[in-house]
């Protein structure tokens, strides 16, 4: 469904406790495969426009058609961070065949800015990178907030990411996720998104961004057609922009998935 918009390629699902992202890097591929699950992996039904995976079948883990695969936990506070619970974290997603952690925060960014999460920090961030580094894990860099698209903050929100991304890191394996449920109609989203990725761009920006739809609060159905209805339409010149989707369930398991 998803060949029907060249906005975007692939599609990335963030779950509360696990996070799941399809990967096509720039470099060299990875094995993306958890050590317990190597040889065969139970395909999960995605499609874009170079990948097509039935959910009805295995797919072998060296299937050359498949992207590399990021698995991961779906948070660390950028305030947990600092005091040392990323490590053991990492340690434990590493020993389970996993290579990938959410980092969020969501505190001092805007005035609109949840702050549930913490402020940000990027002393604390670029110690999460070093230690990222040791496991080579990928980040995905979550600000945590809602509103700031519609509630008059958006021209705080670019200048915040502008200094963030004039920042060499010094690390590839980065995915920004510029808002995390990001209120709004899709012409907001869209025009938002575009000067997020125009701006990462032309600050000769290279990584991964996840470009959240309109249905974590409350504008789409959850329906194929609706959710590629809901999704911006943007460009990206390196092409390497995910769709996200966050879903809220009212079943016990799981409780609330992003």
């Amino acid at each position: 469904m998803f060949a029907r918009k060249r906005h975007a390629k692939l599609v990335l699902v963030c779950c509360f406790a696990l996070i799941a992202l399809t990967v096509i890097p720039r470099v060299r591929p990875i094995n993306p495969v958890p050590p317990q699950t190597q040889g065969h992996v139970s395909a999960t039904h995605l499609e874009s426009t170079n990948v097509r995976v039935s959910s009805s079948r295995s797919v072998p883990a060296s299937d050359p058609a498949l992207p590399p695969v990021v698995q991961g936990w779906g948070g660390v506070t950028i305030d947990e961070v600092a005091n040392g619970q990323l490590q053991p974290a990492l340690q434990r997603l590493n020993q389970s065949g996993y290579n990938g952690i959410r980092i969020m925060f969501s505190g001092t960014v805007t005035p609109c800015s949840s702050g549930e999460l913490g402020s940000w920090n990027p002393d604390w961030f670029n110690q999460a990178i070093q230690e990222a580094r040791q496991y080579n894990m990928w980040i995905i860099l979550d600000y945590h907030s809602y509103l700031d698209l519609t509630n008059g903050c958006q021209t705080e929100w670019l200048a915040f990411w502008n200094l963030v991304l004039s920042t060499n890191w010094g690390y590839d394996r980065i995915v920004w996720e510029p808002i995390n449920e990001p209120a709004g109609l899709v012409t907001v989203l869209s025009s938002a998104y575009q000067a997020w990725i125009t701006q990462a761009r032309t600050l000769g920006d290279k990584h991964w961004i996840a470009v959240e739809n309109t249905m974590s609060n409350g504008g789409c159905n959850f329906d194929p057609l609706s959710l590629v209805n809901c999704y911006p339409v943007v460009m990206d010149p390196l092409n390497e922009t995910f769709l996200s989707i966050h879903l809220v369930s009212a079943t016990p398991r799981p409780a609330r998935t992003f």
